[in-house]
């Protein structure tokens, strides 16, 4: 993050896009770890941890459109690549992957590893918890085929998003088979930090995805037709 804010400063010329990015992380990560103080504090309540898990997600986010927006021509703006209804779509798979972030750290805080043996747990029945978040989970993989559908019908759908869509189709499935597989053994603690660190990988692909619906124009490789070309 340090790092990040020094690049930002130094670049030649400044932009100030990259160095408020910047900055947002530096005030994520100040904020995690007051959160973390509190948590202790609070004998690692539930709904700390999960504070400290979402604010976490959030600076994935940040720190992978910090990334794209590096990488493109200064003073050029993003043009979108897809269709509006795609992208609203994107948009759509974007909030049902923040949601399952959200229901998914409502099944860690009532399950049996929100913190030590006597920390609180929240008060709601593991079952009904899962049961709702492989709900979301569910809708954003469909949504997503949805997506391939769509891709493979247009061919500036395909252009634009078939990689990001791929990758995130991929690591969707596997986190979900993961989710799957640690509640039907009894959440061990081993495929626990393997489905955690599944969903800052998720949280980074979904980011992806949304940033691939719109591209600077010098970088991109097949420019947008005025309508839609069917294959």
């Amino acid at each position: 993050v340090i790092a990040a804010v020094l690049g930002a400063r130094k670049r030649t010329p400044r932009r100030n896009d990259l160095t408020a990015l910047s900055w947002w992380l530096v005030f994520g990560v100040l904020a995690n770890a007051i959160i973390g103080g509190i948590s202790v504090k609070v004998d690692l309540h539930p709904m700390w941890i999960q504070s400290h898990l979402l604010l976490s997600m959030f600076l994935i986010v940040m720190g992978t459109l910090l990334v794209r927006r590096a990488g493109e021509p200064d003073g050029v703006a993003p043009v979108r690549l897809v269709d509006p209804l795609t992208e609203r779509v994107v948009w759509a798979h974007f909030a049902l992957c923040c949601l399952a972030m959200f229901t998914g750290s409502i099944v860690t805080g009532a399950g049996p590893h929100a913190g030590d043996e006597t920390a609180e747990r929240l008060g709601v029945a593991i079952p009904t918890a899962a049961r709702i978040h492989g709900s979301t989970v569910m809708a954003a993989i469909a949504v997503a085929l949805f997506l391939a559908w769509r891709s493979m019908r247009y061919t500036q759908v395909r252009r634009a998003l078939q990689h990001a869509l791929s990758t995130w189709i991929v690591v969707g499935v596997v986190q979900a088979a993961i989710g799957y597989l640690q509640y039907f053994n009894d959440v061990p603690e081993l495929l626990v930090g393997i489905h955690v660190a599944g969903a800052t990988t998720v949280m980074w692909a979904s980011t992806v995805l949304l940033l691939d619906t719109r591209r600077a124009p010098q970088s991109i490789e097949h420019p947008l037709s005025a309508e839609l070309v069917r294959t």
